[in-house]
C-alpha cells in the first residue's frame, strides 16, 4: 500500500475517532446494504484471525476500506486497504 496523504490520514483518523465513541450496536446500525450504504458498513468476512475471531471489512475513507475483528469490547484494527477489492483477498 501507498502511503497516505495529509486529508486520507486525516479521514481515517476521524473514524477511529468516531469509534472509539461507538457502542457495538451503534457500528452494526450505522451499517447498510445495496445502493443506500452509509456509516461504516460492517461486513462480515468468512475469515477469521488466529485466536478465532470474525474479520470484518469497514468503511474508513470515501477511498479505503479497513479489515477489523471485535475483540470482546475492542474494534481490532488489522489492515488498511486502498480499493475495496483488496479487503476481501
Amino acid at each position: 500500500m501507498t502511503g497516505l496523504d495529509v486529508e486520507e490520514l486525516t479521514e481515517v483518523l476521524k473514524t477511529v475517532t468516531k469509534v472509539q465513541k461507538m457502542t457495538w450496536t451503534d457500528v452494526w446500525n450505522t451499517s447498510s446494504k445495496g445502493k443506500d450504504k452509509r456509516g461504516l458498513n460492517w461486513e462480515k468476512l468468512d475469515q477469521t484471525t488466529d485466536d478465532g475471531y470474525t474479520i470484518a471489512s469497514i468503511r474508513v475513507t470515501k477511498k479505503h476500506r479497513a479489515r477489523v475483528c471485535r475483540d470482546k469490547d475492542w474494534m481490532r484494527f488489522i489492515s488498511l486497504h486502498p480499493d475495496h477489492d483488496s479487503t476481501y483477498k
